[in-house]
């Protein structure tokens, strides 16, 4: 299963990677971005290869460049993924409820995890995504 991160914290990012490795149940691809724009680019680059979109895709909302919110709207509006199903998920640190709402009025089902995020939630992330295409 590919993963993808999109967040500027680099220290989130290693340990966000290290719970990837303890994930028990698929051999996972993580590639991360540092923010939106980087992210848009690679999926404008890559928008008819589908062996380039992550399965699941994390995005934190505050970010240089492009923010989460951005980044899902040209996701959408470009149609990056094509019918490919890409299940997102916006994680960050916020608990701000106009956050939780605006990621519930998206095109996509988008799920909204908070930082720190735990393995346990992590992984079942990961296992909706895994029950989803299996």
């Amino acid at each position: 299963m590919k993963v993808m991160l999109v967040d500027d914290d680099p220290i989130f990012t290693f340990l966000f990677q290290k719970l990837l490795e303890q994930y028990p149940d698929a051999n996972l691809e993580f590639e991360n971005f540092p923010d939106g724009f980087n992210a848009v680019e690679f999926f404008r680059e890559n928008k008819n290869n589908k062996i380039s979109y992550p399965e699941v895709l994390f995005i934190d909302i505050n970010m240089p460049l492009m923010n989460g919110w951005e980044l899902i709207r040209a996701i959408n509006e470009e149609n990056l993924f094509g019918k490919e199903k890409v299940k997102m998920y916006i994680i960050t640190s916020s608990i701000s409820k106009a956050d939780l709402n605006n990621s519930k009025q998206q095109i996509n089902s988008i799920e909204y995890l908070t930082k720190p995020i735990s393995h346990q939630e992590l992984f079942s992330a990961l296992n909706k995504t895994t029950h989803r295409i299996s």
